[in-house]
């Protein structure tokens, strides 16, 4: 965490846009089940450093600087998913977290612009860890398998348009939402 403390930003620019992409989706097993618990590093990946990072950039850069915040979130932040409790915690956990700040910018009068995105099913190694895990320890394992098999995953370019193109538009003024429209 002192690393992500450390983080300078050159906030001599006249606007500035970070996206916090964590992503760590943990032992695919029940958390009654994990030897070795995994909250604790899962939640610091996909929750606490990325918040940790939205402080740091809000505080480095003066108010009339106008900001843009996109911490990538999950479609697992809205739903539970058996083996994934950890992952779907720090999902939640950073969606709330972007709502909050949004709100604290406003009040203090900041142009900012804060999103948590639920990007859908990217084809990433964590794809392939899930596709990998047990379906005795992944009730949903079947399911991410018929994705791959039937071309259903995103590219991860398709994914970095669809933000771009989000970040683009002035007129989104949700802050929890899915690329699906983008």
């Amino acid at each position: 965490m002192n690393a992500v403390k450390a983080v300078q930003f050159d906030c001599s620019l006249s606007e500035a846009i970070l996206i916090n992409n964590a992503g760590q989706i943990g032992a695919i097993q029940r958390i009654s089940e994990q030897e070795e618990s995994d909250i604790e590093r899962v939640m610091t990946i996909n929750a606490t450093a990325p918040m940790l990072l939205c402080q740091q950039f809000l505080q480095q850069f003066p108010i009339a600087t106008p900001l843009t915040i996109v911490n990538i979130s999950s479609g697992a932040a809205n739903r539970a998913i058996p083996a994934w409790a950890s992952y779907c915690a720090s999902k939640i956990a950073l969606d709330r977290f972007s709502e909050t700040i949004q709100l604290e910018e406003k009040e203090r009068g900041r142009s900012v612009k804060i999103y948590a995105v639920a990007p859908g099913v990217i084809d990433t190694p964590m794809q392939e860890k899930i596709r990998a895990a047990s379906s005795t320890d992944f009730s949903s394992h079947s399911n991410f398998v018929q994705l791959k098999a039937t071309n259903e995953l995103s590219s991860p370019e398709e994914i970095a348009l669809k933000i771009s193109r989000l970040i683009s538009n002035s007129k989104v003024d949700k802050v929890v939402l899915t690329l699906k429209e983008y």
